[in-house]
């Protein structure tokens, strides 16, 4: 239910971003706002607790979210209105995705065991680039399980060249082989 009422919402916001050639600015606002949200977990509990007021909600987020754009700000007060807040999250991450779409942008992440340094990043962008022939977003997060070697989840697919996936393949087959 609520993925569908999100999806609800996100597509009209989305549309009205689109007719106002407002794409970009309600994206950085939008991610603005989950940044706050996920930071300050009490303003969130306050958007949520039903024993507020609607009123108190509306003046919360405009006194919070003063510099945001006014339709961003309006959509906040409808999810308040409607009680449909819960919903934020996945809104942002629905229209996250159809500005992607929008934009041929693909969002990833690559794993690797030590931070990678922006020139490495950015060859490996330009790689999968060519590969997947859009814009590609990436963010580096570490896991200190790989040995070496990267990781790379974007657009649905798993790109393994760490050394912890050949050893676990070289395990494998020596395994079948007895």
């Amino acid at each position: 239910m609520n993925n569908r009422v999100s999806k609800v919402y996100s597509e009209a916001f989305f549309t009205l971003s689109l007719e106002k050639d407002k794409l970009d600015i309600h994206k950085k606002d939008l991610l603005e706002i989950e940044k706050v949200l996920n930071e300050y977990e009490e303003i969130n509990q306050l958007l949520l607790n039903p024993n507020v007021t609607k009123d108190d909600k509306k003046q919360l987020i405009s006194k919070v979210f003063s510099d945001i754009d006014v339709d961003t700000l309006n959509l906040l007060k409808v999810l308040i209105d409607k009680s449909r807040f819960l919903v934020f999250k996945e809104l942002v991450k629905e229209y996250r995705k159809n500005y992607n779409i929008n934009k041929n942008i693909a969002e990833g992440i690559v794993y690797s065991a030590n931070k990678l340094d922006q020139s490495d990043l950015n060859n490996l962008i330009l790689i999968l680039e060519k590969k997947f022939e859009k814009k590609v977003e990436l963010e580096n997060k570490i896991d200190e399980t790989l040995i070496g070697g990267i990781s790379v989840f974007i657009d649905g697919k798993r790109i393994d060249n760490s050394i912890k996936s050949r050893l676990e393949v070289l395990r494998s087959s020596l395994k079948e082989r007895g």
